[in-house]
């Protein structure tokens, strides 16, 4: 396992250099040695599905309000990645006294659904509990973005609760403790030889970005033998196979 701090050593040790500058001689060490590291993790996890990108939390419904924020608020929007699954416990009280599932329906075909096909009686609106979701541009939310459609409108206050999948926040260097995350836990030479071919790119050094990326496919390779095992859901998929949605 690795931190941030013993990558970035690393790093320097592999290129013999103890300090980085920029084109104007800036010295830039402490600022791009982890930038490197972290575009590393990205690039990484875009690939892989790990149990520190998945997240939990509780959103109350408005009755008459049916568009809301993707991440509770003060959660940076960049770490959004998708939904997993949104269900109504049953202690929100619903009606029938049981939880329930909410589905994901493609926006057009929601809005087919509930404002088109389905009239009810006496309820124009179509409010109700939420029975779908989509996820669409919410121009209702300040500021306007892309944001979770709730079909029916609903009619008073439910409880839900959403799974998702986020982004990793970048790691800082010379922190105390220092910082680590799944990747440079379980994974730190396939971090470290990403890193290194990043860094290498920047320096113009071919004869170094070839080794760092022959390491990297590699480790890669290992990487995805072993975690093709691992599930983080009930459906059982592999971890390197999982697909956001």
């Amino acid at each position: 396992m690795a931190t941030v701090d013993d990558l970035i050593v690393q790093i320097k040790q592999y290129f013999i250099r103890p300090q980085w500058f920029d084109g104007s001689g800036a010295d830039v060490t402490a600022t791009v040695l982890p930038l490197f590291v972290n575009q590393a993790v990205h690039i990484l996890e875009r690939n892989l599905v790990t149990p520190f990108q998945t997240f939990s939390y509780q959103l109350t419904l408005a009755p008459n309000v049916q568009q809301y924020l993707l991440i509770p608020s003060g959660t940076p929007a960049v770490s959004y990645r998708s939904t997993r699954g949104i269900t109504i416990p049953f202690q929100s009280g619903l009606a029938s006294g049981i939880g329930a599932r909410v589905f994901l329906q493609p926006h057009v075909q929601a809005r087919e659904k509930w404002q088109l096909q389905k009239q009810v009686t006496a309820n124009l609106q179509n409010t109700g509990p939420p029975e779908d979701y989509s996820v669409f541009w919410a121009p209702t939310l300040t500021p306007a973005q892309p944001g979770y459609w709730f079909w029916p409108v609903p009619n008073k206050a439910y409880v839900l609760n959403i799974d998702q999948l986020q982004w990793m926040p970048d790691l800082v260097a010379a922190q105390g403790p220092p910082q680590a995350n799944w990747f440079t836990q379980n994974l730190p030479d396939l971090v470290l030889w990403e890193a290194l071919k990043i860094a290498a790119f920047f320096l113009e050094d071919q004869k170094k970005y070839d080794r760092a990326k022959a390491a990297r496919d590699e480790a890669w390779k290992t990487a995805q033998a072993s975690v093709a095992d691992l599930a983080f859901d009930e459906e059982g998929a592999a971890a390197a196979m999982v697909e956001p949605g």
